[in-house]
């Protein structure tokens, strides 16, 4: 969860710990700094995974996002571990800005490398949450790594090259408050390997209230954990933007794909309500009645509709429309050596608004206003859904915006 602040927290300081830490401005600051557990704990590690079509799912289908200063792409063999040396464990980022982990917190000693969650909605697209993604920059400054997750007691699982993907394109964002609507959908620099996408639901119905709902993500920026014990607290029918759950879910877990009991992704979980607390000299996990859950999942409907309604070819949009050489689309399975009309120079949803293209006919190109060509990746890139802040402009202005950016994360946001 992400409602409050751990008390009144020295901006600056957090900041410049996690800046020293090999992070940049623009990355989620405190990706261990909020949490909430609703009863009990219910938080298992993959391994500890009974129900056999969840165990599919964590496995084939839930993505961590490593910011990839942190993770080592030059030892030989496995790539987690060893990880990089700006990864540290959760009672070291606490200690950073907070009073110790009490006795007995659980997961102290393991590391926390993730910054947000995702999940595989189609073998190269990504689903995540908007506020983690807000730029093709940011998209691009990430490593997309499967297995991140215990095999065993204190056994990491081995991450080979086909577990880590980089980011090819922004497809679709949008991270707005009133609805609150936030979701990015990443395509990856090639389709997956050896891995099914999740299920999705269809159309824009509401949520039951008291229905089991499962969550799997990187809670804290740890290795994946599984909780199947959250329900719906609030399906908010009349809005239909976000329905709240009891999820014991954390900063880091922004992103994350929340599931019905059956396994099929319902929503993308945002945002929360209260955080660790800190009032006897050391911190722990808030703990709540079940009752009082308030963590917030958009609807998923809204994420198809973005990617979707502007025609873009995947199997995860309505009639699972085929990618076709000449749409021009560079989607799943072409590249310029077997589709240059596609993917040659320019192409729909490569993030540049072209002469050719308007909102109509590209819209994850011109949707919005766009910005001149300049600095982020040598384009110009459209603005879908909020993005006021790239307002501020210059050197104090760009150190003003990631602060900025950087408290909300820390006050709002599950990332």
């Amino acid at each position: 969860m992400v409602g409050r602040p751990l008390r009144t927290l020295a901006l600056a300081s957090l900041v410049a710990t996690h800046l020293a830490a090999g992070a940049s401005a623009d990355e989620p600051v405190g990706s261990v700094g909020s949490a909430v557990v609703y009863g009990t704990d219910d938080r298992l590690e993959r391994y500890e995974i009974t129900n056999p079509d969840h165990a599919d799912l964590a496995h084939d289908a839930i993505v961590a996002l490593v910011p990839a200063n942190r993770l080592d792409l030059t030892a030989p063999g496995t790539r987690f571990p060893p990880y990089a040396d700006t990864v540290v464990s959760l009672s070291e980022f606490i200690e950073t800005s907070e009073p110790p982990l009490c006795v007995g917190e659980r997961f102290a000693d393991q590391p926390t490398a993730a910054n947000c969650s995702g999940t595989l909605i189609a073998p190269d697209l990504v689903v995540t949450a908007g506020h983690c993604m807000a730029t093709l920059a940011e998209c691009r400054s990430y490593q997309y790594v499967f297995d991140y997750a215990y095999d065993a007691q204190d056994q990491l699982a081995s991450v080979g090259a086909d577990a880590v993907y980089t980011c090819k394109s922004l497809v679709a964002q949008r991270n707005t408050p009133s609805p609150n609507i936030d979701y990015a959908v990443i395509q990856l620099d090639r389709a997956v390997v050896g891995r099914t996408p999740a299920s999705l639901t269809q159309g824009a119905g509401a949520r039951t209230t008291g229905e089991s709902v499962v969550v799997l993500g990187f809670g804290s920026g740890l290795p994946m954990k599984y909780d199947a014990g959250g329900r719906v607290t609030n399906p908010r029918a009349n809005a239909l933007d976000a329905f709240l759950a009891s999820t014991d879910t954390f900063g880091g877990n922004s992103g994350s794909g929340v599931f019905d009991a059956a396994g099929t992704m319902i929503g993308v979980l945002v945002a929360g309500e209260q955080d660790y607390e800190s009032t006897t000299g050391c911190t722990r996990v808030n703990e709540l009645a079940e009752a009082a859950g308030a963590e917030q999942v958009v609807y998923l409907h809204h994420v198809l509709d973005g990617l979707c309604d502007g025609g873009y070819p995947s199997v995860a949009c309505p009639g699972n429309p085929a990618p076709t050489c000449g749409d021009r689309y560079c989607s799943d399975g072409e590249s310029a050596a077997n589709c240059a009309t596609d993917c040659a120079g320019t192409y729909c949803a490569d993030r540049v608004c072209q002469a050719d293209e308007d909102a109509t006919s590209c819209p994850y190109d011109c949707r919005g206003v766009v910005t001149p060509r300049g600095a982020e990746e040598g384009c110009s890139c459209a603005v879908v859904g909020s993005r006021s802040r790239r307002g501020v402009a210059g050197p104090l202005g760009a150190l003003a915006l990631g602060l900025w950016a950087a408290w909300t994360r820390r006050t709002r946001r599950r990332g």
